[in-house]
């Protein structure tokens, strides 16, 4: 995708398995040289994100983030949109957090993903079934349709 931002899926199953150094690729695209050749860890990667309740067509903001770090894990925690008080952390009308899971297959790196979404509580909307065998099939199946195999 093109268009993917530093806080999108693309991007969060993209970098944590990215092992040549982020540095080098940013560096070399702002002098408009050569990109250095990509290469990746070759681990699973799935993505979940906590989102307000009511998201995306009337989100509820306002309400309190309390995540419990210590059980995200293995899991990597990447906050999103977020409202910092002195109270601690709260919803926006955006996604909150994600969690990403890295493993030697998908069905491994969804359930880390998953079981790092415990820390999420009961306050947030979450698609248990990014990562599952049936959704990434039956995206296999709609892309071999396009392709008409």
């Amino acid at each position: 995708e093109f268009n993917a931002r530093f806080g999108d899926p693309e991007a969060m199953n993209t970098l944590p398995i990215l092992d040549t150094p982020f540095i080098d690729v940013l560096t070399a695209a702002r002098d408009g040289d050569d990109l250095p050749e990509l290469t990746f860890s070759g681990e699973a990667t799935v993505c979940k994100y906590a989102v307000p309740d009511g998201y995306p067509t009337d989100p509820d903001a306002g309400a309190e983030i309390a995540v419990n770090e210590e059980t995200v894990g293995d899991g990597l925690l990447f906050y999103a949109s977020v409202d910092a008080r002195d109270d601690g952390l709260h919803t926006t009308t955006s996604r909150s957090f994600a969690v990403v899971g890295l493993a030697d297959s998908i069905a491994g790196a969804e359930e880390l993903a998953e079981n790092a979404l415990s820390a999420a509580g009961n306050e947030f909307r979450i698609r248990h079934d990014i990562g599952k065998a049936d959704l990434v099939q039956s995206r296999i199946d709609h892309m071999d349709d396009l392709r008409g195999e």
